[in-house]
């Protein structure tokens, strides 16, 4: 389980697939992931993963890849629940 009491691991989040929601497609395995602060609030924006992983990526593209913190729904033992929807002008493979 990668919860204690009520704390959640950045570290427990490698391995975990994802799934998108909005279209119920598997986007892949997470890989080493940063966590992105608004430096003003202290909040956290989001969780950054560089961009040569196998999800969202359908080249080489090195660009890293930014999932907002408010569109995590839900993290399990074994994935977490994200809802991407495409931004105006993008295509399903440019989520991000």
């Amino acid at each position: 389980m990668i919860l204690e009491g009520n704390d959640l691991y950045l570290s427990k989040l490698e391995g975990k697939e994802i799934i998108n929601l909005y279209d119920g497609s598997r986007l892949g395995v997470l890989g080493n992931a940063e966590l992105l602060f608004d430096p003003d609030t202290g909040y956290i924006k989001g969780l950054v993963f560089p961009g040569s992983h196998r999800f969202f990526s359908f080249g080489q593209n090195k660009e890293e890849i930014t999932i907002p913190w408010s569109s995590i729904h839900k993290v399990g033992a074994d994935m977490m629940l994200v809802d991407l929807r495409p931004q105006k002008g993008q295509s399903r493979g440019q989520q991000i």
